[in-house]
């Protein structure tokens, strides 16, 4: 299985991309990158209905680590944060 990888930037935008590109390539926009890793984007298995980001690792070429923060920041992102209830987006079948 491929790892995903993610960059955010000083603006808020953020970039998922595959694991054969480096996170120091990613610095392309006119914004700084605050923190890059890792992402999981997964169907919760103790929440149907609900999908979950997870950010974790390291960059070792920036020497950047996850932030606690990046999970909703990415998730917001794509939409699978109610921004209302604070927590997951549930979706129904």
């Amino acid at each position: 299985m491929s790892k995903t990888k993610y960059v955010i930037y000083d603006n808020g935008d953020f970039h998922l991309f595959g694991e054969y590109e480096h996170h120091s390539g990613q610095n392309k926009y006119d914004a700084d990158i605050v923190s890059t890793a890792f992402v999981n984007i997964y169907v919760s298995k103790e929440q149907p209905g609900v999908v979950l980001v997870e950010c974790y690792g390291k960059s070792v070429s920036l020497n950047m680590s996850a932030r606690p923060q990046d999970s909703k920041i990415i998730a917001k992102g794509l939409g699978l944060w109610d921004k209302y209830e604070d927590e997951p987006t549930r979706f129904h079948r």
